[in-house]
């Protein structure tokens, strides 16, 4: 249900003619339903309760411990937002190329390598592309010059690097085993080298 919403949601921005706070008012009430669905039959939630453990959980990070729930890696996300907590659902909207995809890779890319468990919900990007962006992150390298054929051997090494990266914490990834190993990433830049 939550991506035929977003799906539809997605689809509407293409062909709205009302305002944005139309839309994006529109939007949030759809993904509001599906909160209170998921909430109905639950009960009401006790507030003493979760008052509690936020007291609980303050008690903690003044002792030094963990914050409750995942950090982002960015600072002022984090202070701004708070930490990511299991079960909840972020969006994240704005112009095109206002880097939202670029943030969500780095974010997940962080919390895979700390083995929490993510999911990606794009509709504009490949399975091919989130691998490559993944990689390129992992090696630290542009892999646009991979692709273009103009990367040097160091940088090739540094991209098959973060592939085989990404390939031994795929599972917290999400990303499909069909899309390709590190070993056709390797074949692929010595080909390139050949011509």
């Amino acid at each position: 249900e939550t991506i035929q919403v977003c799906s539809g949601i997605v689809g509407k921005t293409f062909d709205h003619d009302g305002s944005v706070d139309d839309l994006l008012s529109d939007a949030e009430k759809q993904v509001l339903e599906i909160r209170q669905k998921r909430e109905t039959g639950r009960g009401e939630t006790d507030i003493s309760s979760i008052i509690n453990q936020m007291a609980d959980n303050f008690e903690r990070a003044a002792a030094g411990e963990k914050p409750h729930g995942f950090s982002t890696g960015f600072d002022d996300f984090d202070r701004i937002m708070g930490t990511m907590k299991p079960q909840e659902m972020i969006v994240i909207a704005g112009t095109p190329s206002a880097g939202k995809t670029t943030l969500l890779y780095n974010i997940f890319y962080k919390l895979a390598m700390e083995k929490v468990m993510t999911g990606l919900i794009n509709l504009d990007t490949s399975a091919y592309s989130a691998i490559f962006r993944y990689s390129s992150l992992a090696g630290q390298v542009d892999g646009w010059k991979c692709e273009a054929g103009i990367a040097n051997d160091f940088e090739k090494q540094k991209m098959v690097t973060g592939a085989m990266k990404i390939n031994e914490f795929r599972r917290y990834l999400k990303i499909r085993d069909d899309v390709g190993t590190e070993s056709r990433l390797v074949a692929a830049c010595r080909r390139s080298e050949e011509h």
